[in-house]
C-alpha cells in the first residue's frame, strides 16, 4: 500500500524497527525485496529516510540497494540515514553468534 501512494508525497520513512520485517514492491515487472529500505526508494522526486527508532543492518541495506541501483534508480540525493538510528554491524552480528552458541541460549529471532 505505501508503494501505491508514494508518488503523491515528498517523503517515504521508516520510522521503527529493523531488518527483520519487509515488503515486496513490483514495479516495471521488477521484483524488489525491502526489509529496510523504504519502496519510496523507487519513485523519483521522494526523498526516503531511516528514522531515529530503526535498527540498521548495514550489509543488508548496502544489499538491499543493488538491484535499486542496477535497475537504473538513482537515489544518491534522496535517501537518508538518521544519525540517531542504531548500527548492526559484522562484528555485532558475530558476537551475538558466539555468546548464544557459547551459553547455548538460542532463541532463534531476528
Amino acid at each position: 500500500m505505501v508503494d501505491i501512494i508514494c508518488p503523491n508525497y515528498n517523503l517515504c520513512a521508516r520510522f521503527n524497527g529493523g531488518a527483520n520485517a519487509g515488503h515486496t514492491v513490483l514495479a516495471d515487472g521488477v521484483e524488489y525485496k525491502f526489509h529496510l529500505l523504504p519502496s519510496g526508494m523507487l519513485h523519483e522526486g521522494v526523498a526516503n529516510v531511516i528514522g531515529n527508532g530503526c535498527v540498521v543492518d548495514i550489509e543488508g541495506m548496502f544489499e538491499e540497494m543493488g538491484p535499486v541501483r542496477d535497475n537504473g534508480f538513482n537515489f544518491d540525493d534522496r535517501f537518508f540515514v538518521s544519525e540517531r538510528a542504531q548500527m548492526v554491524t559484522l562484528g555485532l552480528r558475530l558476537a551475538d553468534t558466539a555468546f548464544e552458541t557459547n551459553n547455548k541460549r538460542f532463541i532463534g529471532t531476528t
